[in-house]
């Protein structure tokens, strides 16, 4: 008997998730640990209103969009914990603003990443040595 494709006529069906490639799982692995530091270096609260944020609360934020700066996406410079309002109500909707905050706020941030080459793609192994660094630096963060 042949497999069904998947049909969106039928009620209740599933539509068959594809497997994730080992690149996208290795860039899961290098968002989630990125977090975690960030996490750990910001003290668990908004770097703009101060507040401690926890769980979905707690957003981490690309200073330079990931989208245009694919080379730092996992560099800590370019992340900053933010809180749901200020990163969503705030960061998005108000981009000259929020710009302005980052350059006054980090100023030594901006410096060093501006310098760093914006497009890259990555491989498997890069991401895996960039997942080594972030674990280096939680476990840094961790114990001191």
């Amino acid at each position: 008997m042949a497999k069904r494709e998947w049909n969106p006529t039928i009620p209740g069906a599933k539509k068959k998730r594809k497997k994730k490639t080992p690149l996208q799982k290795m860039h899961d692995k290098c968002w989630a640990m990125a977090k975690k530091v960030v996490y750990l270096r910001d003290h668990g609260q908004c770097q703009r209103c101060f507040k401690p944020v926890k769980s979905t609360n707690a957003h981490t934020s690309h200073t330079f969009p990931k989208s245009t700066h694919a080379a730092i996406k996992y560099n800590l410079l370019n992340l900053t914990l933010l809180c749901y309002h200020d990163h969503i109500n705030w960061y998005h909707k108000n981009p000259i603003a929020a710009s302005e905050w980052i350059r006054e706020t980090f100023p030594d941030r901006i410096a060093v990443i501006e310098k760093i080459p914006r497009l890259r793609s990555y491989r498997v192994d890069d991401l895996q040595e960039i997942l080594e660094e972030l674990q280096a630096e939680y476990e840094r963060l961790s114990n001191g």
